[in-house]
């Protein structure tokens, strides 16, 4: 994608951002609906209007957060729900309980039931309680009220939230995860381009890597679908959406098109078997990788709890490349810049959401989590670096893997010479070499000597190479140069 197209859709972002702002409704006063005329109600439908506030036990001066949530249609249908959170943040443990047609004293504004339901640690029962919430002002902004129920008394009091405020929360980030996703595909679509016009950087890209890329998009994309269609995100659910839809595009972007290249190049033998058949091993391929992601997903969804494991764990995507470096001596698997640029997008949005007192959620920051993630990003945007010029560094000397000595001394040089052909293929002249018979050397460059015993100048099967892990003469693999 080039810097044109990037421009062009993050305007088109912008725009529709600013529009779906201008199509927000006007608030509507809930005194007005006893005026409502019967042959008319089917043409309104049910208000929903949600409020965050401070809960208490009765007999304690201990005050937490409350989200609570009043929906309406007419005096006799009324629905009130309070979650009561042990703490003053979305994350914490709550209770959940709620109370459905209500009666609406509509002279002295009080909501009042007889019947509550409780939710807690799982399992909900009805109760015989008391619900008690009285309308302090005209235009219905604040309510307070007591609830009694399973022998428990709680006192609570709540506004009305700042619908505009929180669209513009929900915008900002929208915009921050476009900003952050356009760089992101960006990266990802130039490593695609060089890894299709380079099969041997394709083999050096580690299929792992891919992997967890994929986990982490699709992952991401899912949990703000989630977050979009919770109850208490009332506003600016479109924005969330368009957060997920970019998620989604990089997802799609590595599971359609790096995934099969790399598994392609990795696997050149498949290309024998016929166009036919080599489509559906590597759609096969794709399957199960696709499969392995949503067992994946699972498995961190269950351990949801245990986020400050997970989340880590999840943005270690190029651990897998580091390691594979290190293996065989990769030196430019994948570009320090779209590498980086992945790395600091992925960490921008992470510390927004576990770092930020005023994220969209509500969560409470996890500055521990914050720590490490920037420790894991940035470490691993410096490995990368590093290996650029020494890719096994971090292995010990000691258990480093013999690397192939592409060169031989002179007597031996000249040994072989007498028998074989003495003319790098590569550019079709005389190897410089010590020969018994008289050429002229054109190319005054080292002689390169493959495992299968064939010969080339250096600085053409260097540049070979770094096109092709393949020998030019015999198509067997070449191990790589670490001159």
């Amino acid at each position: 994608m080039d810097r044109r197209r990037m421009r062009v859709t993050l305007v088109v972002v912008c725009a529709l951002s600013i529009f779906m702002i201008s199509k927000q409704s006007p608030k509507i006063n809930k005194n007005n609906i006893v005026d409502v005329k019967p042959n008319l109600e089917d043409q309104f439908e049910k208000e929903k209007e949600f409020f965050d506030g401070i809960w208490k036990l009765n007999n304690s001066n201990t005050e937490y957060y409350l989200s609570l949530g009043w929906f309406y249609y007419d005096n006799s249908s009324n629905f009130l729900s309070l979650t009561m959170f042990q703490g003053n943040w979305k994350s914490d443990p709550y209770w959940y309980i709620s109370a459905g047609n209500l009666d609406y004293n509509s002279t002295e504004h009080i909501l009042t039931a007889k019947i509550v339901y409780k939710l807690e640690n799982g399992s909900g029962k009805n109760f015989n309680g008391t619900l008690y919430a009285k309308v302090l002002n005209n235009d219905s902004t604040e309510l307070e009220g007591i609830v009694i129920c399973d022998g428990k008394s709680v006192i609570f009091k709540a506004h009305a939230k700042n619908k505009q405020k929180e669209m513009f929360t929900r915008l900002y980030y929208a915009f921050m995860i476009s900003v952050g996703y356009l760089i992101i595909i960006a990266a990802l679509a130039k490593h695609f381009q060089v890894i299709y016009e380079n099969s041997a950087q394709a083999e050096k890209t580690s299929l792992f890597s891919l992997g967890l890329m994929e986990v982490c998009e699709l992952g991401f994309a899912l949990w703000q679908l989630e977050k979009s269609f919770e109850g208490h995100l009332d506003s600016g659910i479109d924005y969330i959406l368009i957060s997920s839809f970019w998620s989604f595009s990089a997802f799609m972007l590595i599971h359609s098109k790096l995934l099969p290249i790399v598994f392609r190049a990795q696997n050149s033998n498949i290309s024998s078997f016929g166009f036919y058949v080599s489509s559906r091993m590597t759609a096969n391929y794709q399957s199960r990788f696709f499969l392995l992601c949503i067992i994946y997903i699972i498995i961190l969804k269950l351990l949801k709890n245990f986020y400050y494991l997970t989340m880590p764990i999840v943005h270690m995507i190029f651990i897998p490349q580091i390691i594979t470096n290190s293996l065989y001596g990769y030196k430019d698997s994948i570009s320090f810049r779209n590498a980086g640029s992945i790395l600091l997008c992925k960490l921008i949005i992470a510390l927004y959401l576990f770092g930020c007192p005023s994220n969209f959620m509500r969560y409470e920051p996890n500055y521990l989590l914050c720590t490490n993630l920037i420790i894991i990003c940035l470490g691993q945007i410096l490995v990368l670096k590093y290996q650029q010029f020494k890719p096994r560094f971090l292995v010990p000397r000691k258990y480093r893997p013999m690397s192939y000595d592409y060169f031989r001394d002179e007597s031996e040089e000249s040994n072989l010479s007498r028998d074989n052909d003495n003319t790098c293929i590569i550019c079709m002249t005389p190897l410089n070499i010590p020969i018994v018979h008289n050429e002229p050397i054109v190319n005054r460059s080292k002689t390169m000597h493959t495992p299968c015993s064939h010969r080339f100048h250096q600085d053409c099967l260097v540049q070979w190479i770094e096109i092709k892990l393949e020998c030019p003469t015999c198509r067997s693999r070449l191990p790589v140069f670490e001159g």
